[in-house]
Protein backbone atom coordinates (compact mmCIF):
# COMPACT_ATOMS: atom_id res chain seq x y z
CA UNK A 1 0.00 0.00 0.00
CA UNK A 2 1.38 3.37 -0.95
CA UNK A 3 1.54 5.82 1.93
CA UNK A 4 1.45 9.51 1.20
CA UNK A 5 2.12 12.34 3.59
CA UNK A 6 0.58 15.78 3.51
CA UNK A 7 2.92 18.43 2.20
CA UNK A 8 2.27 21.89 3.51
CA UNK A 9 2.69 24.93 1.31
CA UNK A 10 3.05 28.11 3.26
CA UNK A 11 1.89 31.39 1.76
CA UNK A 12 3.86 33.98 3.72
CA UNK A 13 1.74 37.04 3.39
CA UNK A 14 2.79 40.47 4.54
CA UNK A 15 0.00 42.08 6.50
CA UNK A 16 0.10 45.50 4.92
CA UNK A 17 -3.11 46.54 6.64
CA UNK A 18 -1.95 46.36 10.25
CA UNK A 19 -1.04 50.01 10.60
CA UNK A 20 -3.08 52.26 12.85
CA UNK A 21 -3.60 54.99 10.28
CA UNK A 22 -4.65 54.74 6.64
CA UNK A 23 -1.79 55.10 4.21
CA UNK A 24 0.78 54.36 6.90
CA UNK A 25 1.54 50.67 6.36
CA UNK A 26 4.65 50.18 8.43
CA UNK A 27 4.00 46.77 9.97
CA UNK A 28 6.39 43.92 9.19
CA UNK A 29 4.07 41.31 10.72
CA UNK A 30 3.75 38.08 8.76
CA UNK A 31 0.98 35.53 8.55
CA UNK A 32 1.10 32.16 6.82
CA UNK A 33 -1.69 30.18 5.21
CA UNK A 34 -1.16 26.43 4.90
CA UNK A 35 -2.40 24.44 1.92
CA UNK A 36 -2.17 20.67 1.67
CA UNK A 37 -0.97 19.15 -1.58
CA UNK A 38 -2.11 15.69 -0.51
CA UNK A 39 -5.65 14.89 0.58
CA UNK A 40 -6.46 15.51 4.21
CA UNK A 41 -9.46 14.47 6.20
CA UNK A 42 -12.04 16.94 7.46
CA UNK A 43 -11.01 16.30 11.07
CA UNK A 44 -7.47 17.44 10.21
CA UNK A 45 -8.81 20.61 8.57
CA UNK A 46 -10.91 21.38 11.64
CA UNK A 47 -7.90 20.89 13.90
CA UNK A 48 -5.88 23.31 11.76
CA UNK A 49 -8.57 25.99 12.02
CA UNK A 50 -9.03 25.51 15.76
CA UNK A 51 -5.28 25.78 16.33
CA UNK A 52 -5.21 29.29 14.82
CA UNK A 53 -8.38 30.54 16.48
CA UNK A 54 -10.71 30.52 13.47
CA UNK A 55 -14.45 30.82 14.00
CA UNK A 56 -16.71 28.33 12.28
CA UNK A 57 -19.87 29.63 10.66
CA UNK A 58 -22.87 29.02 12.88
CA UNK A 59 -25.28 29.00 9.93
CA UNK A 60 -26.48 25.38 9.73
CA UNK A 61 -29.46 26.12 7.50
CA UNK A 62 -27.47 27.17 4.44
CA UNK A 63 -25.86 24.57 2.17
CA UNK A 64 -22.44 25.72 0.99
CA UNK A 65 -21.13 24.12 -2.20
CA UNK A 66 -18.56 25.17 -4.78
CA UNK A 67 -19.83 25.72 -8.32
CA UNK A 68 -18.45 23.79 -11.28
CA UNK A 69 -16.60 26.92 -12.39
CA UNK A 70 -14.51 26.72 -9.21
CA UNK A 71 -14.32 22.97 -8.67
CA UNK A 72 -15.15 20.83 -11.73
CA UNK A 73 -15.60 17.62 -9.67
CA UNK A 74 -15.20 15.50 -12.80
CA UNK A 75 -15.37 12.30 -10.75
CA UNK A 76 -18.74 13.35 -9.32
CA UNK A 77 -17.76 12.90 -5.69
CA UNK A 78 -20.81 13.13 -3.40
CA UNK A 79 -19.98 16.30 -1.51
CA UNK A 80 -21.45 17.39 1.79
CA UNK A 81 -22.15 21.02 2.59
CA UNK A 82 -18.78 22.73 3.03
CA UNK A 83 -17.49 23.56 6.50
CA UNK A 84 -16.84 27.29 6.61
CA UNK A 85 -14.35 29.09 8.85
CA UNK A 86 -13.54 32.77 9.24
CA UNK A 87 -10.12 34.08 10.13
CA UNK A 88 -9.46 37.53 11.52
CA UNK A 89 -6.51 38.27 9.26
CA UNK A 90 -5.90 42.01 9.51
CA UNK A 91 -7.52 45.40 9.97
CA UNK A 92 -8.68 45.65 6.36
CA UNK A 93 -9.10 42.03 5.18
CA UNK A 94 -11.37 39.23 6.26
CA UNK A 95 -10.46 35.67 5.21
CA UNK A 96 -12.98 32.87 4.83
CA UNK A 97 -11.87 29.26 4.31
CA UNK A 98 -14.33 26.65 2.99
CA UNK A 99 -13.62 22.91 3.04
CA UNK A 100 -15.59 20.77 0.57
CA UNK A 101 -15.40 17.09 1.46
CA UNK A 102 -16.63 13.67 0.37
CA UNK A 103 -19.68 12.47 2.31
CA UNK A 104 -18.39 8.89 2.33
CA UNK A 105 -14.95 9.22 3.92
CA UNK A 106 -14.68 12.94 4.86
CA UNK A 107 -11.68 13.43 2.57
CA UNK A 108 -11.27 17.08 1.59
CA UNK A 109 -11.63 17.53 -2.18
CA UNK A 110 -11.42 21.31 -2.47
CA UNK A 111 -10.48 24.27 -0.31
CA UNK A 112 -11.57 27.83 -1.02
CA UNK A 113 -9.74 30.82 0.46
CA UNK A 114 -11.62 34.09 0.03
CA UNK A 115 -10.35 37.54 0.97
CA UNK A 116 -12.79 40.44 1.26
CA UNK A 117 -12.45 44.02 2.37
CA UNK A 118 -13.88 44.60 5.83
CA UNK A 119 -15.24 47.86 4.45
CA UNK A 120 -17.79 45.74 2.55
CA UNK A 121 -17.91 42.56 4.63
CA UNK A 122 -21.02 41.53 6.55
CA UNK A 123 -18.93 40.43 9.49
CA UNK A 124 -16.66 43.33 10.49
CA UNK A 125 -14.53 41.28 12.87
CA UNK A 126 -11.65 43.67 13.33
CA UNK A 127 -12.67 46.82 11.50
CA UNK A 128 -12.39 50.25 13.12
CA UNK A 129 -15.02 52.46 11.52
CA UNK A 130 -12.94 55.53 12.37
CA UNK A 131 -9.96 54.10 10.49
CA UNK A 132 -11.29 53.83 6.94
CA UNK A 133 -8.92 53.46 4.03
CA UNK A 134 -9.51 55.39 0.86
CA UNK A 135 -10.89 53.53 -2.16
CA UNK A 136 -7.55 53.96 -3.91
CA UNK A 137 -5.69 52.49 -0.93
CA UNK A 138 -8.01 49.49 -0.74
CA UNK A 139 -7.59 48.78 -4.46
CA UNK A 140 -3.81 48.96 -4.05
CA UNK A 141 -3.85 46.61 -1.06
CA UNK A 142 -5.83 44.00 -2.99
CA UNK A 143 -3.45 44.29 -5.94
CA UNK A 144 -0.41 43.88 -3.69
CA UNK A 145 -1.91 40.87 -1.93
CA UNK A 146 -2.89 39.22 -5.23
CA UNK A 147 0.60 39.65 -6.67
CA UNK A 148 2.21 38.41 -3.47
CA UNK A 149 0.14 35.22 -3.41
CA UNK A 150 0.86 34.61 -7.10
CA UNK A 151 4.62 34.95 -6.61
CA UNK A 152 4.55 32.69 -3.57
CA UNK A 153 2.59 29.91 -5.28
CA UNK A 154 4.86 30.08 -8.33
CA UNK A 155 7.95 29.83 -6.15
CA UNK A 156 6.60 26.63 -4.59
CA UNK A 157 5.05 24.72 -7.51
CA UNK A 158 6.25 26.46 -10.67
CA UNK A 159 4.94 29.05 -13.09
CA UNK A 160 1.20 29.16 -13.95
CA UNK A 161 -0.26 27.25 -16.88
CA UNK A 162 -2.35 30.23 -17.90
CA UNK A 163 -3.02 33.85 -16.98
CA UNK A 164 -5.66 36.36 -18.02
CA UNK A 165 -5.51 39.91 -16.69
CA UNK A 166 -8.66 41.89 -17.36
CA UNK A 167 -7.14 44.77 -15.41
CA UNK A 168 -4.80 45.44 -18.33
CA UNK A 169 -7.70 46.51 -20.55
CA UNK A 170 -10.31 47.76 -18.05
CA UNK A 171 -9.29 49.45 -14.81
CA UNK A 172 -12.84 50.47 -13.78
CA UNK A 173 -14.04 46.92 -13.14
CA UNK A 174 -12.09 43.77 -13.92
CA UNK A 175 -11.26 40.14 -13.20
CA UNK A 176 -7.74 38.69 -13.20
CA UNK A 177 -7.26 34.89 -13.41
CA UNK A 178 -4.28 32.60 -12.83
CA UNK A 179 -4.23 28.77 -13.13
CA UNK A 180 -1.78 26.11 -11.96
CA UNK A 181 -3.09 22.80 -13.33
CA UNK A 182 -2.21 19.21 -12.42
CA UNK A 183 0.93 19.85 -10.41
CA UNK A 184 1.48 16.36 -8.99
CA UNK A 185 -2.27 15.93 -8.74
CA UNK A 186 -3.13 19.31 -7.26
CA UNK A 187 -4.83 22.18 -9.09
CA UNK A 188 -4.86 25.81 -7.98
CA UNK A 189 -7.13 28.49 -9.41
CA UNK A 190 -6.69 32.08 -8.24
CA UNK A 191 -8.67 35.10 -9.34
CA UNK A 192 -9.43 38.61 -8.21
CA UNK A 193 -12.36 40.91 -8.78
CA UNK A 194 -11.27 44.53 -8.61
CA UNK A 195 -12.26 48.08 -9.41
CA UNK A 196 -11.01 51.62 -9.12
CA UNK A 197 -13.69 52.47 -6.54
CA UNK A 198 -12.37 50.33 -3.68
CA UNK A 199 -14.12 47.00 -4.21
CA UNK A 200 -11.95 43.88 -4.23
CA UNK A 201 -12.14 40.14 -3.66
CA UNK A 202 -9.48 37.44 -4.00
CA UNK A 203 -10.22 33.73 -4.25
CA UNK A 204 -7.79 30.83 -4.24
CA UNK A 205 -9.26 27.39 -4.91
CA UNK A 206 -7.17 24.26 -4.36
CA UNK A 207 -8.69 21.00 -5.54
CA UNK A 208 -7.90 17.38 -6.32
CA UNK A 209 -9.45 15.11 -8.97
Amino acid sequence: MKITYPIILFFVLTLSCMSTKPGNDTSNSLKSIDINYEHIKLKDAINIEKSIGSKESADTNTIYTLGKDLYPNRNEYPLASARVFRRNESSCFSLEVDYSFDKRDSSVKAILYEWNSLMYADNEMNYDKENKYSEKEISKKFRNRFEQIKVDISSKIGMPNSENFGSKTNTKSYRDDVHWLDRNGVNIYMFMFGSNYGYGQIRVVVYWE
